[in-house]
């Protein structure tokens, strides 16, 4: 089942002409070929040159939530509830975490890491709490974000 979240919002659908309309409702359930959910959009004709007739295909763009000063980290990164935290002495340290919106491969954390934390990505199954960790490489959210193409997703903080 499909929650979009976004009945409500705001649309901007184009042709030849510009409109702009309400999401009304959305299908319960999204084409598995091709990927897309048939959606419900209410447009007021009346205030537009043109209007909008029923059933004409067209292209829009839904605006979502914009969440701002979030801390967002791999969703692999959180196994059972907390992330491992690794502190200037290359000790892991395992650290509960409050999880929010989860997103494909990323979750926003409410509470439980800070902006410049260092988490643990790899080899989660043999991590221990207390237990020293070799870090053999480092990146950043932007390099994370690309790696996993999410362009859609603006940056408050380069640091992960």
């Amino acid at each position: 089942e499909i929650s979009l979240g976004l009945v409500g919002s705001e649309m901007c659908i184009r042709d030849r002409s510009r409109w702009k309309g309400s999401l009304v409702r959305a299908s319960p359930e999204a084409d598995s070929r091709s990927r897309t959910v048939e959606v419900f959009v209410e447009v007021k004709n009346s205030v537009d040159a043109a209007p909008l007739l029923p059933g004409t295909f067209v292209y829009s763009q839904i605006e979502g939530r914009v969440y701002t000063n979030q801390m967002l980290i791999p969703r692999e990164a959180v196994v059972d509830g907390a992330v491992y935290v690794v502190d200037d002495s290359h000790i892991a340290r395992r650290r509960k975490v409050q999880i929010g919106r989860r997103f494909q491969s990323l979750v926003i954390v409410t509470e439980g890491v800070q902006e410049g934390d260092r988490l643990v990505l790899t080899n989660l199954d043999i991590v221990q709490d207390g237990k020293e960790v070799v870090i053999q490489s480092t990146s950043n959210s932007a390099k994370e974000l690309a790696a996993i193409r999410a362009p859609l997703i603006r940056l408050l903080s380069t640091e992960l």
